[in-house]
């Protein structure tokens, strides 16, 4: 079966650059003919991934990491297709394997260790310039319907990035000033990664933390969003059990089309981080309705505090656990002096009789 070489180290003929563009702006045109957006949504996904990812796992690749790459990247393709369009499993594997089959294993060579760059760099290129007006057509589609809840996630995330966005504009002019070989025009900030093109210009913003963000987001809405937790068996990785955690805040953003779950991919496979993407063209043209969102002030200052309460809780809620588990600890210990009891010795005295227990 075709999707056996997703992503392995095999040797895969050269192919030119033109070659490599004809076959993505072919893909992608091919998707956008036949309405096949959940396929589109698949190649964004990838995109993000791979920029997340350390270059390396392309470029000294083994099996095993690989391995681990594939597993992520089902995991938010299942999760984005899943919250974006409602769909079943089984139409998410199909498109699964019409990606694998018709774009990665139809293009030999791509993402090699020799065109790496270039190749990353152009697949991000032409899906920007080809299909971008798409996601922001089917934002403006679900601006029509949009919830109370919906309205407030929106209102929090532009505010969020706002706030993230002119902190690092400061801290990178700070540098500048102290260095005169710093040259960027933004820093990335612990939670909000904030990744440029080649020209210096915003690509997307990389959220983490995305727990700590759902916890700030009910404080300030009075809403009760939750955490969900993804325990998955990643393969080549003997049954450890991973867990990655998901939130009903990103979710939404993923459902109305304003961003996309991704992950990044450490050098030696060992670090691994479910990360919630907003394009930058997708940030822009939310900003276009902020009038009609629910009004919101948020400070730096406001947003530490509301940082430091939420580390509180998970200690509180660690030190419970652990309360917790003595408990049953303890209760289980005695369950089982009485189990032994009553087999080394199945009678009781009453009287001078011998009663079976």
């Amino acid at each position: 079966m075709k999707t056996e070489s997703f992503l392995t180290s095999a040797k895969n003929p050269k192919r030119s650059m033109a070659d490599i563009k004809t076959e993505i702006e072919k893909f992608i045109e091919n998707a956008i003919s036949n309405k096949n957006y959940p396929l589109l949504d698949i190649l964004w996904t990838f995109s993000y991934s791979i920029q997340q990812t350390s270059q390396s796992v392309f470029k000294y690749p083994n099996p095993k990491k690989m391995s681990i790459f594939r597993g992520l990247l089902k995991v938010v393709w299942k999760r984005n297709l899943q919250k974006k369009y409602g769909l079943k499993l089984g139409l998410i594997k199909e498109q699964m394997v019409c990606f694998i089959d018709s774009f990665w294993n139809g293009i030999p060579g791509f993402l090699n260790s020799e065109t790496f760059d270039a190749d990353e760099k152009t697949l991000k290129e032409i899906l920007v310039r080809k299909s971008s007006y798409l996601l922001n057509e089917n934002l403006h589609k679900r601006f029509e319907k949009l919830s109370d809840l919906d309205k407030k996630i929106l209102s929090f995330m532009l505010n969020y990035i706002s706030l993230k966005l002119n902190e690092s504009i400061k801290i990178a002019e700070d540098k500048r000033q102290k260095d005169k070989n710093y040259t960027d025009k933004y820093e990335s900030l612990c939670g909000c990664q904030i990744k440029t093109n080649e020209t210096g210009e915003i690509d997307y913003y990389s959220l983490t933390d995305i727990e700590e963000l759902s916890y700030i987001f009910n404080h300030f809405f009075n809403e009760e969003l939750k955490e969900n937790k993804v325990t998955i068996i990643l393969p080549e990785q003997d049954n450890i059990h991973n867990i990655y955690s998901f939130s009903s805040l990103g979710d939404s953003l993923v459902n109305l089309c304003a961003g996309y779950w991704a992950f990044s991919l450490s050098s030696t496979g060992k670090t691994r981080t479910i990360k919630l993407i907003i394009p930058s063209f997708i940030y822009e043209n939310i900003k276009k309705f902020k009038g009609e969102l629910p009004k919101m002030s948020i400070s730096t200052e406001r947003l530490d505090e509301l940082k430091e309460q939420y580390k509180l809780k998970l200690q509180e809620d660690k030190k419970k656990k652990k309360i917790e588990k003595g408990f049953w600890d303890t209760e289980e210990l005695k369950s089982n002096k009485r189990e032994q009891r009553n087999a080394v010795c199945p009678y009781i005295k009453i009287g001078k009789s011998l009663i079976k227990k």
